[in-house]
């Protein structure tokens, strides 16, 4: 099981807020959030996944378009990192000179870590 609780090792946010996800959870109900997490959870897989197309397409606007609507979805799904990795990425691709895939590479290197630990935190028990 993903620890999710855990700091990353370094400086910088949680992989996961807990304590926005808690704040949701009171305030939309643990049902409807776990449906949210649930949807999220696939749609960021599959946005990421669009992120090395249009990087490797040379698509600098709609890459950037992309990343800044990760950014976000990541903070909406209370992935503190990933959110913060998507702003820096957003920032990098601003050069016009900027290499689109080193741009996206922390971003897509973060993803599998995030994604370990939404689904982990939807499959803990309720209340947990």
């Amino acid at each position: 099981m993903f620890n999710w609780r855990r700091q990353p090792s370094g400086p910088g946010p949680a992989v996961l807020d807990e304590s926005y996800l808690e704040r949701l959870s009171k305030h939309l109900g643990e049902a409807v959030l776990r449906d949210i997490l649930s949807d999220g959870l696939l749609e960021l897989s599959d946005r990421v996944a669009q992120t090395q197309e249009l990087a490797a397409a040379g698509d600098s606007a709609g890459l950037g378009r992309l990343v800044h609507d990760l950014s976000g979805m990541a903070g909406h799904l209370g992935l503190a990192q990933l959110g913060h990795l998507a702003v820096d990425a957003e920032r990098f691709l601003r050069d016009e000179d900027a290499n689109l895939l080193v741009a996206v590479q922390p971003l897509q290197a973060a993803t599998p870590v995030a994604l370990a630990a939404l689904k982990d935190f939807l499959d803990a028990p309720p209340g947990d």
